[in-house]
């Protein structure tokens, strides 16, 4: 019996030394099961850019946007969700610390993104490239993402997450 995973493609690239994943397979299932968010693809992957040497990009997912991805037009009839998840390795040495802030709450809400994103089949939102990045500071999570605007008054929801009170994205660190 097959298992059923919440993406339909998976790949885990070899890891050289110094390098370690900040979250493992069976987290990443549990927080898009918990999120009730499919991908199409999830990658644990090594950045292009060396992360000993550049702040590494911990968390990027990306969407297409289904005006040219064909998301709704499977041959079969079924959707082939083209979302992907990246999730980048990181200098050993910061994995620890990485992961306690994606454990305090930072991959639970990126899975949230997901599922808010894909909500609605037909919201405007799909057409255009849609993308979140959680990059690794020195000292806490920031995020940059396309969808949905965020502003002074209308902050996503990890931006409120302290490092002094639960380790996750310090919300006075934005990217981008």
């Amino acid at each position: 019996m097959d298992e059923v995973h919440p993406w339909e493609r998976y790949q885990k690239d070899r890891l050289p030394s110094g390098l370690a994943y900040p979250a493992g397979r069976d987290s990443i299932e549990s927080a898009l099961t918990a999120a009730s968010a499919r991908v199409g693809a999830l990658y644990f992957s090594v950045p292009e850019l060396n992360p000993l040497n550049y702040p590494p990009t911990v968390i990027r997912i990306h969407w297409p946007g289904s005006g040219r991805s064909g998301y709704f037009d499977a041959k079969d009839g079924n959707a082939r969700p083209l979302l992907i998840m990246w999730i980048n390795a990181v200098p050993s040495g910061n994995r620890a610390v990485i992961r306690e802030c994606l454990e305090a709450g930072a991959l639970s809400r990126a899975c949230g993104w997901i599922a808010e994103l894909m909500s609605d089949p037909e919201s405007p939102l799909l057409y255009s490239e849609r993308e979140l990045y959680l990059t690794w500071t020195g000292s806490a999570l920031a995020e940059s993402p396309t969808w949905p605007p965020h502003t002074s008054t209308d902050p996503l929801p990890w931006k409120s997450v302290h490092r002094d009170v639960i380790p996750g994205v310090d919300p006075a660190v934005r990217s981008g």
